[in-house]
């Protein structure tokens, strides 16, 4: 599999020192974007062999992790050919979904659908949750999908940083991967032979502008 690689007087001056010393208690709304801020960049995404039918195509469509929006990107699965199922569908069945939103080497990043609505940490994109706290799925079957030539299948995610790890957007490589396969019949169903299979995935670069 190839990879493509993808940064006035002394009154005055005794009431404006006091408010200045007052306004400099606590991490300053300046100071706390300095310690939140990341910046992102898709450094790697595996490519699907031509004969395989079909792509995958991961789209970074915000690259900075801000005080008050986090860093966003596309996951994009599209038949190149004639009509087929493929193990990508939607929703709960998207590619990174449920247990697989994690960053698998190493662990700390977390895909979550930007339709998902969760408690966050102020100031950062770190789900409220104690850290010793148990994740939990639902139990749901996710039969191939029936894609018509030239169909894609599109999820956007928001990148953020796994609340069960220390730090916060530590600086470094992500990479997630996941198993996908392909049939020939758009009909097809679990059990069904499958006409190819392969390990696909990404990598993102966390990087702190100011350090």
């Amino acid at each position: 599999m190839q990879r493509r690689a993808l940064l006035t007087g002394s009154a005055a001056a005794l009431v404006a020192g006091v408010a200045g010393c007052l306004g400099e208690i606590g991490p300053t709304s300046s100071a706390r974007a300095k310690n939140t801020e990341r910046e992102l960049a898709l450094v790697e995404q595996d490519s699907v062999p031509d004969e395989y039918g079909f792509s995958i195509e991961t789209t970074l469509l915000e690259e900075t992790v801000a005080e008050d929006s986090p860093a966003r990107l596309e996951v994009r699965t599209t038949n190149e050919g004639d009509e087929r199922a493929l193990s990508v569908g939607e929703a709960g069945c998207s590619l990174f979904n449920r247990s697989r939103g994690g960053s698998d080497d190493p662990e700390g990043l977390w895909l979550y659908r930007h339709t998902d609505h969760l408690e966050r940490v102020d100031g950062r994109w770190v789900e409220d949750r104690d850290a010793e706290e148990g994740r939990a799925f639902t139990t749901q079957g996710c039969p191939p999908r029936a894609y018509d030539p030239g169909e894609s299948v599109v999820t956007e995610y928001e990148v953020w940083h796994d609340f069960q790890v220390e730090g916060y957007f530590q600086p470094g490589t992500y990479r997630w991967s996941q198993r996908v396969s392909g049939w020939d019949d758009p009909d097809a169903r679990w059990g069904t032979d499958k006409a190819v299979s392969l390990e696909w995935g990404f990598a993102l670069r966390v990087s702190n502008p100011d350090s």
